[in-house]
């Protein structure tokens, strides 16, 4: 009976082997946006996390300290823009210099699955890219 408890506590333990993985989200070289959490009540803010592993400052539009994005929702199966933060204001840039973070709060108060978009600017090139947050849900 003993032989038996054990390796059933064995085999519960390597199941929640993925749940207690520590590693870092964040690829080196990259810059990535992860929401705190994969769920949020609308009541609270969403927690946006933008990591900048790159060698170069990112740049982000945004108004009055706040960022400029944009919120598609998932609408049968399909992301379809939801929300674009605007300025009424001129246009700003954040800059989120190598190797550092910024966080900000944003509040959704609709329920559904939603992600965040960024346009980001690297020095040296041209063009922006666009960089998608992790899904998440309101409940």
């Amino acid at each position: 009976m003993k032989t038996f408890l054990l390796i059933v506590s064995c085999f519960i333990l390597l199941s929640c082997e993925d749940r207690f993985k520590t590693s870092d989200p964040v690829k080196k070289d990259s810059f990535t946006v992860l929401t705190t959490a994969d769920y949020f009540y609308s009541s609270d803010p969403t927690e946006v996390v933008l990591y900048n592993r790159t060698s170069d400052a990112a740049l982000i539009e945004s108004c009055e300290k706040e960022l400029l994005f944009l919120r598609d929702r998932k609408v049968d199966g399909t992301w379809k823009l939801w929300y674009q933060a605007s300025c009424s204001n001129q246009v700003e840039f954040l800059a989120i210099p190598a190797g550092s973070n910024y966080k900000e709060s944003i509040y959704v108060s609709k329920p559904g699955v939603y992600r965040y978009r960024f346009v980001v600017f690297f020095s040296g090139k041209a063009d922006p890219d666009t960089v998608y947050s992790n899904s998440f849900s309101i409940e």
